[in-house]
């Protein structure tokens, strides 16, 4: 498995109409793309500051499911009608999903300090 994660912060101009409007776009990904298995997005809670301000992750079979999504016409139109109008500025990591009872995250053995990020 294959995970796309992106942070998004919103333009400040952006409305909650507007917000809203992308998120549910977002959530409507699978209907629209084959090779998307699952998907999850939300606004941040605000329990932190410092805080992006909404979340996307996006799980695929593998990183060609990924590369069809990043090519897809009903992603291209995401971003040509929603994300250039709502969002400033978007931070992304994509990581392979390892077995449960795997050791490692990512590639990354986490330390003890880590753990609390």
């Amino acid at each position: 498995m294959f995970r796309h994660v992106a942070l998004f912060r919103f333009h400040e101009a952006a409305s909650m109409t507007r917000r809203t409007e992308f998120l549910a776009a977002l959530a409507r990904l699978p209907g629209q793309i084959p090779s998307i298995r699952q998907v999850s997005c939300g606004f941040d809670m605000g329990c932190q500051a410092g805080n992006r301000d909404a979340a996307l992750i996006l799980d695929f079979a593998d990183q060609a499911g990924f590369d069809a999504y990043k090519a897809h016409p009903a992603h291209l139109a995401l971003v040509r009608d929603h994300v250039r109008a709502v969002v400033a500025e978007t931070v992304r990591v994509q990581y392979p999903l390892l077995p449960a009872d795997s050791t490692l995250d990512g590639g990354h053995r986490r330390s003890e300090d880590e753990s609390s990020l």
